[in-house]
């Protein structure tokens, strides 16, 4: 099924944008008064891999890690500063390289503040561990989740003077391309209907095709007229499934991978299956490889992640991370933005892309469970947080 709206973009969602701007606030104020809102994910055991690469065992599986920050002793460091990051879920291992920036940075403060240390970029992580960290995990190593960073992001960024808030109004692009005759009725409609209202929504159960015949037919005709487009996610898994899904569907049409880009810190199954697609490609390829695979050429041709931002037609994002990215991502030129999962992301987070005037599809299943959030009854305050949180 496929509902369809046409808006004005005009200034009605004003009165929205100040509720859910007041319901972030309220709800910061509310986590610092209660010392709330950073969760601390406790190491069991640390590896090191050549002299710039931690392997950290975690106590728990890691659901949120666009605002993960890493503490060795004074320094704090944003998990967005690492070269390379991933997750291993069965055995909840987090996996961090640190970029040769990050190591000159450290480098240079520490031997500044102790001159008579000798120490270079092959030894500083190992020095700030301590001697013995293979027997034990030093207790000025540790991680830290940090909810309050990712509600004050939300909170400042309703919160500028230039944000504009509305439905958008732009035309989608022409559907061109020739629907395969296996695709069905309904599913045809839903495709035609995307590129006919700057607002959509495609409403399925699990398994009618939503995602590997909706939206792998609307990429593949964004992709043929050369058009760049945004997939936005509630959670990282979501996010995964979904690429897996249309870049397994890319395969079969012969699409190149390196047109498909997805940010933020992937797990680690789906870093070894798709490399190229995360930024991060394996030590092991040779440069024989790389001279004889056209794909991989073409994937080492970017030297800077704009560049690469650029190259790329199918970004890929958490709601999450694209708050927090907002400032590079808004810079695109985007003629599609689509929200898979949509039943399951909070609309505070929600309105974030209504800021692009971009066409927007939203596929999901509203009679799924809605987003929750476990409290203790005895500190709730109905006064002070609002339901923009689902709280």
């Amino acid at each position: 099924m496929l509902q369809c709206y046409k808006k004005q973009r005009v200034s009605h969602m004003q009165p929205l944008q100040s509720y859910l701007l007041q319901g972030a606030t309220s709800y910061l104020e509310f986590l610092e008064q209660t010392n709330q809102g950073i969760e601390e994910i406790h190491i069991l055991r640390i590896r090191m891999e050549k002299h710039d690469t931690l392997l950290l065992e975690l106590d728990r599986m890691l659901f949120g890690t666009d605002y993960l920050q890493v503490y060795i002793q004074d320094f704090i460091i944003d998990i967005d500063s690492f070269e390379e990051k991933s997750f291993n879920e069965p055995t909840k291992t987090l996996r961090l390289k640190f970029s040769d920036s990050l190591l000159t940075t450290l480098l240079d403060e520490t031997t500044q503040n102790n001159k008579e240390v000798k120490l270079s970029k092959d030894s500083i992580i190992s020095y700030l561990l301590g001697d013995n960290y293979k027997k034990e995990v030093p207790k000025h190593l540790r991680i830290f989740n940090d909810l309050k960073f990712l509600v004050k992001n939300i909170r400042d960024f309703l919160n500028k003077d230039s944000l504009k808030l509305a439905l958008p109004t732009t035309k989608p692009i022409e559907l061109k391309i020739t629907l395969d005759s296996h695709i069905s009725k309904e599913q045809q409609e839903a495709i035609k209907g995307i590129f006919t209202h700057p607002i959509s929504y495609v409403w399925g159960i699990s398994g009618s095709g939503k995602t590997q015949v909706v939206l792998f037919n609307c990429l593949l005709n964004l992709i043929t007229q050369n058009k760049k487009t945004l997939i936005l996610a509630p959670t990282n898994t979501a996010l995964e499934q979904i690429f897996i899904a249309l870049i397994t569907q890319g395969d079969r049409k012969g699409l190149p991978r390196y047109k498909f880009l997805r940010l933020g810190m992937p797990s680690s199954d789906f870093l070894q299956n798709f490399p190229d697609v995360c930024l991060q490609v394996d030590e092991k390829d040779s440069k024989e490889e790389l001279e004889s695979n056209n794909e991989l050429q073409s994937l080492f041709k970017p030297q800077t992640l704009k560049e690469r931002l650029q190259e790329c037609l199918v970004i890929g994002v958490t709601l999450d991370s694209f708050v927090k990215r907002y400032a590079q991502l808004c810079e695109l030129e985007f003629s599609h933005i689509f929200l898979d999962e949509c039943a399951f992301s909070p609309l505070i987070k929600l309105i974030a892309p209504l800021t692009l005037n971009t066409p927007i599809t939203l596929l999901g299943d509203h009679k799924q469970l809605m987003p929750i959030c476990h409290m203790q009854v005895l500190t709730f305050k109905p006064n002070t947080l609002k339901c923009a949180y689902g709280v």
